[in-house]
């Protein structure tokens, strides 16, 4: 995975915190990236696998690539300012049924008129006897992407405020309902959950595009009715994957309400109702990671539950400012009191080191310094962690820079490292050279390697602060910064780095053909760039994409089009459309001197600087010239497959 940002919450301070660039922000949930099972890749999260390519009408896209803004993002097309009368109800179905969810992208041509007859449909639906959940569901997933991709600030019109007062009334409706319909179905009909999750999922978008608006106050019994649901049995939130998720968004929801606004403000109001569900949540995730150790689920609650407690905590800070300092030593023992049953754990107990990241995390977010406590704080459980403590091994790269690793990286080990890297970097080398793009001052690559995915998860989430739902992570910071330090955050599967050469190959895009942090063009004019150079170059993938396009049928396969309009968020959990089509896109280019010509041409803009316009200049001749040629060529390698 690519990032050139990391999200922090709305806390007080961050250890670590880097600029947004084209990542859109989000919490670190298992429900932002949930992985197909169809495919093993890269991006491995902790979570069972649901979703599979199914049969699918073979669907054409309501835009051209040829028409592109500065940014390289696909404008809307006429579609998109139709009139109320030429919204077809069928059509829009067809559209969210069709399981390309093409309707996920920019490109499918949001308008008011589509989200304000959207918003109809689920006040409709939701006043049927026998309600369509997976409609339902559908519906509102349609909300999120409008939210999502139509900024109110970019196109502010009094058509698209109407739609949106709609679609936040349909919201409140559906949360109500399911207030109601979760607890009698006892969180057993998986359709429901998963309706549930998409709401909180609107929900969180919708708050994230409109900062100041006040969403809390109408969703809140809904919210506080799912929350206490989740609370009656511990055991469904780690046994149940969507209930798990639920929880998570619930409680990442508190944590990421910014402040001040009005949601903010609303929540210092409810502190007491608030505190009392978070002390709750607290102390059962404690309890069930004692319990189950190897359970995921009931740290990664912890962690977002405190998470959630130190956002309450800071708020208070904008809201009662002189008395800020009693309630920080009155959070500080509430939390102590919350710990203080696992005082007596081995030295080095697994779940003595999580409490330690922690609590270390809340109180450096709450503004203050882990070394002026005390070694008796919370009971004891309070020790001071550096990331040198975690990492205390370095070996030297190939390419400069260092590896830093938790655990001993034996000569063999080391020798195939080495062996790996020289061999990929060989490879780009031969492809685009490794003259460095200008105005990269950044200091050479750190590769931090945790042992196991456990620790990955653990020291992630303090003291590295970075978003663990994923198989590793390359973050790029602010490569015109002589201070920005670019890194590569791995973990060991069975005595191999997990994602290795992958993270590298983003590494080597970074410093050596794209300018900057790709601030200039949209995720869904990048990602298959980084991701499809990244599965080609490391090599490691080939068998598995092309397994997925032996059961692939002609009319399920995406258009060279749609293959290359693609971001984390319209992927929506599918790896195959992340990964493998953008792969077999590469494989493509390199197969053919003269088609190679045109990876040289991309390449070549990207290396500018304002490469938005060169690049999508690039893209779109390529698409228009090469989508049926594109085709034939995956039948052959179809052919091929199914002949071996």
């Amino acid at each position: 995975m690519y990032f050139q940002a990391t999200l922090a919450s709305n806390n007080a301070m961050a250890s670590k915190q880097f600029s947004t660039s084209n990542s859109s922000p989000a919490p670190s949930s298992p429900t932002t990236n949930i992985v197909s099972s169809s495919v093993a890749t890269s991006e491995t999260p902790p979570s069972p696998a649901t979703a599979h390519w199914e049969p699918r009408i073979h669907y054409r896209t309501t835009r051209s690539l040829s028409t592109l803004d500065e940014s390289g993002t696909a404008k809307a097309t006429e579609k998109s300012v139709a009139s109320p009368s030429q919204v077809d109800r069928e059509q829009l179905m067809k559209d969210l049924r069709n399981n390309k969810e093409l309707f996920l992208k920019t490109s499918y041509g949001h308008s008011p008129q589509k989200l304000l007859l959207t918003a109809q449909m689920l006040e409709e639906d939701l006043k049927k006897p026998d309600k369509d959940i997976t409609a339902l569901r559908l519906l509102t997933k349609y909300i999120e992407s409008d939210y999502k991709r139509v900024k109110d600030n970019v196109s502010p019109s009094p058509t698209l405020a109407q739609a949106r007062k709609a679609a936040s009334g349909a919201l409140s409706r559906l949360g109500s309902y399911l207030a109601a319909e979760v607890p009698r179905t006892a969180g057993q009909d998986p359709a429901m959950m998963t309706l549930t999750e998409t709401w909180l999922t609107a929900l969180a978008e919708k708050m994230r595009q409109q900062p100041k608006a006040n969403h809390l106050k109408k969703n809140s019994p809904a919210l506080v009715k799912l929350i206490r649901f989740l609370l009656l049995d511990p055991s469904r939130r780690i046994g149940d994957y969507t209930c798990y998720c639920c929880f998570s968004l619930l409680c990442d929801l508190i944590s990421y309400v910014p402040n001040p606004s009005r949601d903010s403000r609303f929540l210092s109001r409810k502190q007491t109702q608030l505190q009392a569900m978070i002390s709750q949540s607290i102390t059962q995730s404690l309890a069930l990671a004692s319990a189950s150790p190897q359970n995921t689920y009931a740290l990664d609650h912890l962690r977002r539950a405190v998470n959630a407690f130190t956002a309450m905590t800071v708020r208070e800070k904008f809201y009662h400012p002189n008395g800020y300092s009693a309630l920080l030593a009155q959070h500080d023992q509430m939390l102590a009191e919350w710990m203080r049953p696992y005082q007596n754990l081995p030295a080095h107990c697994s779940l003595r080191e999580d409490i330690r990241g922690v609590l270390l995390k809340y109180v450096e977010d709450t503004g203050r310094y882990p070394e002026d406590y005390p070694a008796y704080a919370f009971h004891g459980l309070f020790k001071l962690l550096k990331e040198s403590d975690v990492l205390p091994y370095a070996i030297p790269l190939p390419l400069g820079g260092r590896m830093l690793s938790q655990h001993k990286i034996d000569p063999a080990a080391q020798q195939r490292i080495t062996v790996g890297m020289q061999s990929l970097i060989n490879k780009f080398c031969s492809l685009f050279g490794m003259t460095p793009v200008a105005d990269d001052i950044s200091r050479p690559l750190d590769i931090i390697v945790l042992s196991d995915r456990a620790h990955y998860e653990r020291y992630g989430h303090y003291p590295f602060r970075i978003d663990t739902n994923n198989g590793g992570i390359y973050i790029e910071g602010q490569p015109q910064d002589p201070r920005n330090q670019p890194r590569v955050y791995v973990y060991c599967r069975d005595g191999e780095i997990e994602n290795f050469l992958h993270e590298i190959v983003h590494y080597l895009d970074g410093r050596f053909i794209c300018y900057g942090n790709n601030a200039y063009l949209s995720p869904e004019r990048i990602t298959f760039w980084q991701e499809g150079l990244a599965e080609f170059l490391s090599g490691k993938n080939r068998a598995l994409a092309m397994a997925t396009l032996q059961r692939a049928p002609v009319y399920m396969r995406p258009s060279l089009d749609e293959i290359v309009d693609i971001d984390i968020y319209s992927a929506n959990g599918h790896t195959d459309r992340l990964y493998v089509w953008p792969y077999f896109v590469f494989d493509y280019l390199d197969s053919d001197p003269e088609r190679r010509t045109i990876l040289f041409a991309m390449a070549k803009a990207l290396r500018q600087p304002n490469h938005g316009a060169e690049f999508a200049s690039v893209l779109a001749d390529f698409v228009t010239r090469h989508g049926s040629p594109f085709n034939a060529w995956l039948n052959k390698q179809a052919e091929v497959a199914n002949a071996g």
